[in-house]
């Protein structure tokens, strides 16, 4: 039996989902506790005959499950293991794997109005926005003691997170804006068409301004592919052309503005260009990702079946780091850097293949069910996977595990 009444349980939900994603790009330490009291209020809410009619009658619920799929894999890379501490600690990490599908697929769909969804995301621009004051202000104030323009670019700047893990929020921010602004104009007040494409070159600047690569070649691949979308869907070419040359203008303003960010990309591309001289201990990161991942290569083709198991794939890393001499990467324990190969490496290619999936399947739904945004968001997970183990961080795998089930439950049928 329920301790409060349906209508109370709903509004807690949405309290706590809004508080979720507000915290996401701003202050992550708050997460694990919310996350609990969400799970918290789905106990107390008891109805577990409702919740499992509720995930076996709708389609789009019971195919959401699929998602856990991946860690239950992750639990069966337990039978492989030999460091078993570690292996806990990965299923802990990942967590938000298992628990997200399950909660959304079986809370009343009340919870997913179009009224509170919309909100949700509002919550999390309003995060991103005022994470993104925060550090500029704090850069500024920096600034005015030691004068060097660093304090504007990359780590200097995003002080609540790893610039790339920062770069994909607010691309994402961005892609949320980009559909707001598609599917709402005709019903906007024009102030608040004036507020959203502000926060969208505002967010657009800030991604310049982390240099992160992969978030700057994001934002490009954002930029085309709601292109592409704007001329299927409106058949306008000419205002596609428009858009076209201001963003081409935009990025080619802020490279003379800010070349610290275009010489991060300048050099990757130096790098890549004579990867096989690359120094053991570079420190460079694109140098650096190289080297990592010509080692996980090397580590998948001894374990290509069922790779070394879910607790044993740093341990396997760190070795061949040390039989290769590349120092920095064993001296910062650092993983695959490529999500990817990570997991290739623990749990070989029958994991690899879950993992292409559980994107693959989800684009083509989201393209049947014409959901641009869930598309735009899978193809920023995906494209950060590839240089980023972003499943291994807290930061990367509730912003995956949570927004992925929630917009898939929430896209519309085809």
């Amino acid at each position: 039996m329920s301790v409060f009444k349906q209508e109370t349980h709903r509004k807690i939900y949405n309290i706590l989902f809004l508080a979720l994603v507000f915290f996401i790009p701003l202050y992550q330490r708050f997460i694990p506790w919310i996350i609990a009291a969400i799970l918290l209020n789905w106990i107390l809410e008891w109805n577990f005959k409702e919740k499992i009619s509720r995930m076996m009658s709708d389609r789009i619920r019971k195919n959401n499950l699929l998602f856990i799929i991946l860690y239950v894999i992750y639990v069966i890379g337990l039978f492989h293991t030999d460091n078993f501490k570690y292996a806990l600690f990965d299923l802990e990490v990942k967590f938000s794997l298992l628990i997200f599908p399950i909660l959304l697929s079986s809370i009343a769909p009340e919870a997913f109005e179009r009224r509170f969804v919309f909100r949700t995301f509002l919550s999390f621009l309003s995060g991103a926005f005022i994470a993104t004051l925060i550090c500029i202000v704090l850069s500024i104030l920096r600034f005015q003691s030691s004068h060097l323009a660093q304090e504007f670019y990359y780590s200097h700047l995003s002080v609540f997170l790893h610039p790339g893990y920062f770069s994909m929020y607010l691309n994402f921010a961005i892609a949320i804006l980009f559909c707001i602004l598609f599917e709402r104009w005709e019903k906007l007040a024009s102030t608040y068409k004036s507020i959203f494409i502000f926060m969208i070159a505002w967010f657009f600047l800030f991604v310049i301004l982390l240099s992160s690569k992969a978030g700057i070649l994001c934002l490009a691949i954002i930029f085309v592919v709601y292109i592409v979308y704007f001329i299927l869907q409106r058949k306008k070419i000419f205002q596609a052309l428009l858009m076209v040359f201001g963003i081409t203008l935009a990025f080619w303003i802020s490279f003379n503005i800010f070349p610290q960010s275009l010489g991060r990309l300048k050099q990757a591309t130096d790098v890549m260009a004579n990867s096989e001289n690359i120094k053991n201990d570079t420190r460079e990161g694109t140098g650096e990702r190289i080297l990592i991942w010509k080692s996980s290569i090397d580590i998948i083709k001894n374990n290509f079946l069922f790779g070394t198991g879910t607790g044993d794939v740093k341990d396997a890393l760190l070795e061949m780091y040390s039989s290769k001499d590349i120092s920095t990467a064993h001296d910062l324990k650092l993983n695959a850097h490529n999500q990817y190969l990570q997991i290739f490496i623990s749990l070989g290619v029958i994991g690899f293949l879950v993992l292409i999936l559980i994107f693959i399947l989800p684009a083509i739904f989201a393209l049947r069910s014409n959901n641009i945004l869930y598309f735009l968001f899978i193809i920023i997970v995906s494209f950060n996977f590839l240089v980023e183990s972003m499943l291994e961080t807290q930061a990367g795998v509730i912003f995956y595990g949570f927004f992925n089930s929630y917009l898939f439950i929430t896209q519309k049928r085809p």
